[in-house]
């Protein structure tokens, strides 16, 4: 299902607090979405190809530093939404269970019980 997506988007790492991305992505909000915070000063664009690289390129020539990410999908954006009904189709049916090997939990560093 997720290769359905590939060739239809991009994604870059650039440096800008979520206020400063929200206010910038707001012009594009139909071709661009924040697709993940990663520190207060880090935030992840993805998204159109074409939109993208205009606002990279807006923001190479305020000295802004930008990374695009080595991957052809447009994760985390509106992009990925026409995929949703057979991806939540195709999980139909699936049950939680309990854990078979032990799982430690990234916030807490202690072990997750249940399913």
């Amino acid at each position: 299902l997720m290769q359905q997506g590939t060739g239809l988007g991009k994604m870059a790492a650039v440096e800008l607090s979520q206020p400063e991305a929200d206010l910038l992505v707001a012009e594009y909000s139909d071709r661009l979405a924040i697709a993940a915070i990663n520190s207060p000063t880090s935030v992840v664009l993805s998204g159109e190809a074409e939109a993208l690289e205009e606002v990279l390129e807006l923001l190479q020539k305020r000295e802004v530093f930008v990374k695009v990410l080595p991957v052809n999908y447009a994760f985390h954006s509106p992009q990925m939404d026409s995929f949703k009904d057979e991806l939540v189709q195709s999980l139909e049916g699936i049950q939680p269970k309990p854990a078979a090997i032990c799982l430690l939990s990234t916030v807490t560093g202690q072990p997750c019980q249940g399913p």
